[in-house]
């Protein structure tokens, strides 16, 4: 869990965005969330990749070939998750700033017309 919040403080910073908010957004995935998201996302990934055919893992045996066989679901369904919700909370936060704007310009607007007034 440590690795990824360095990592995404080290790329927030070098692509000049909001490190407090990105920092945060790593810790959706705690101990708490995991037991949840892992399976759905794994679930997710199998309907969309399936699962590794008895062929496909020949040539591993033990912890590697169980490795092998839940990797590549969870990665699909973990990849298939991250752009919907990224796609969605960049939406959010447009929708946000676009009626924050309104707003603004709506108060400003109030305001001169309210110092014009006197």
């Amino acid at each position: 869990m440590g690795v990824q919040i360095v990592l995404c403080g080290v790329a927030a910073f070098l692509l000049r965005v909001n490190v407090p908010i990105a920092l945060l957004a790593t810790l959706i995935s705690n101990p708490f969330t995991a037991p949840i998201l892992y399976p759905m996302e794994y679930q997710l990934g199998v309907w969309f990749v399936g699962i590794p055919e008895a062929e496909e893992l020949e040539g591993f045996s033990g912890g590697l070939r169980n490795f092998v066989r839940y990797a590549r679901p969870l990665w699909a369904g973990s990849i298939v998750t991250g752009a919907i919700c990224g796609a969605a909370g960049y939406a959010l936060v447009w929708v946000i700033s676009r009626v924050s704007r309104v707003v603004r310009r709506r108060s400003d607007a109030d305001r001169r017309a309210a110092a014009e007034k006197r």
